[in-house]
Order: C-alpha cells, then sequence, then structure tokens
C-alpha cells in the first residue's frame, strides 16, 4: 500500500515537471505568438484617484492624480 502512494507521488511530480518543460504551443498566424503589441489605454479609480494607463510597443505611462 505504501508503494502505491510512493509512486504515484512520483509520477504526478514528474508530470508536473514535464509539462513545465514542453514549449507553448499556441501561436497566432503571424507567428508571433500569445503577445499582443498594440496600443492600449485604460482609466479607473482606484479609491480617491484617477490612473490613466496608456501603452504602445516600447512605451508604458501610467499617470495616478489624487483629489
Amino acid at each position: 500500500m505504501r508503494t502505491w502512494t510512493i509512486l504515484g507521488t512520483v509520477l504526478v511530480f514528474c508530470i508536473g515537471i514535464a509539462a513545465s518543460a514542453l514549449p507553448d504551443g499556441w501561436k497566432e498566424q503571424s507567428g508571433q505568438g500569445r503577445w499582443w503589441q498594440g496600443d492600449y489605454k485604460e482609466e479607473y479609480w482606484d479609491g480617491p484617484c484617477k490612473v490613466k494607463i496608456e501603452a504602445k510597443r516600447d512605451e508604458f505611462k501610467e499617470e495616478v492624480k489624487c483629489e
């Protein structure tokens, strides 16, 4: 009985190691992968502060205004 428990634990551990070592198979048709490379804008309130986030390909800008 104890042998099956140890064997099961080792098997689960080995499967976890193998799954993390596999490459990510998801790719867009362009071949660039999952990372989005366009413009992004977001505005929201975080308590009394208004937060604006703007992101472009190589730039990231976060502006926080508290009232």
